[in-house]
């Protein structure tokens, strides 16, 4: 961040990490809060001012699946204490499984994200609403985060919620019209194969002509395995983080 432009007095720490979707065999863990197996982590992000994380699934009760090709993934609504145990304090939602349990889903888990003072970017009852990007300022730097995934089941709509979906003209013409306005800018894209650890071809030569578009950071989710990086000018690109908690 001290590198950008502007000068900036203070140091801003800023952390991602991969996947988190707390289902299956960690459920009970998560649920009787037995935290003790997440010390590492929690000290790893601990004085950060920032941690992002992809919140890979809705946390909600609902039991009203949609219709869809693989598995429809859910979590306990009291996961969100999780994610305050380890200091995350910023959620990207666009993501294949954000809607696996429909508008109801999806809006139980972003009013308990914001109950528990944890924002949230990358959906919304409408396209509009969920291309919103997430601008923040930390110790007077101003940073901007923007949250796509590629278009599946979760798309939203104009008259229907759920995420946002990714396309290049959108991504450019957002960092154009908000460059001016922000120290550094970060997109959260989610996107790939799942298990292959490279990108593919048109991801490549995508997040490459938006690394010299104005772009400061770029990190990928969705294929479960690291997938890479590359320094492209003054931007990072990280093709995969893997899974966090999954």
């Amino acid at each position: 961040v001290k590198e950008n432009k502007r000068y900036m007095i203070d140091e801003v720490k800023i952390a991602i990490v991969g996947d988190f979707c707390p289902v299956r065999r960690l459920e009970k863990t998560i649920i009787t809060k037995e935290y003790t197996i997440f010390d590492d982590a929690r000290r790893a992000l601990s004085g950060n001012d920032l941690v992002i994380a992809n919140l890979e699934c809705p946390l909600t009760l609902s039991r009203d699946k949609i219709k869809k090709t693989g598995p429809n993934l859910k979590a306990d609504p009291s996961s969100v204490d999780l994610l305050n145990f380890l200091n995350i304090n910023v959620t990207a939602l666009a993501n294949n499984h954000i809607l696996d349990f429909g508008e109801t889903g999806l809006l139980e888990t972003t009013k308990i994200l914001h109950e528990n003072n944890i924002e949230f970017l990358g959906v919304g009852t409408d396209i509009e609403e969920a291309g919103k990007p997430l601008r923040i300022n930390i110790k007077g730097t101003r940073i901007c985060l923007f949250n796509m995934c590629e278009k599946e089941y979760s798309i939203a709509g104009e008259d229907k919620a759920g995420a946002n979906p990714f396309d290049l003209i959108e991504v450019l013409n957002a960092v154009n019209k908000l460059r001016s306005e922000s120290d550094f800018m970060i997109l959260l894209y989610h996107g790939g194969i799942e298990t292959y650890n490279l990108p593919t071809p048109e991801m490549y030569r995508n997040m490459n002509f938006l690394a010299e578009s104005g772009l400061d950071l770029i990190v990928c989710n969705h294929q479960h395995v690291f997938s890479g990086y590359q320094k492209v000018g003054k931007c990072s690109v990280f093709y995969g983080l893997g899974n966090f908690i999954f």
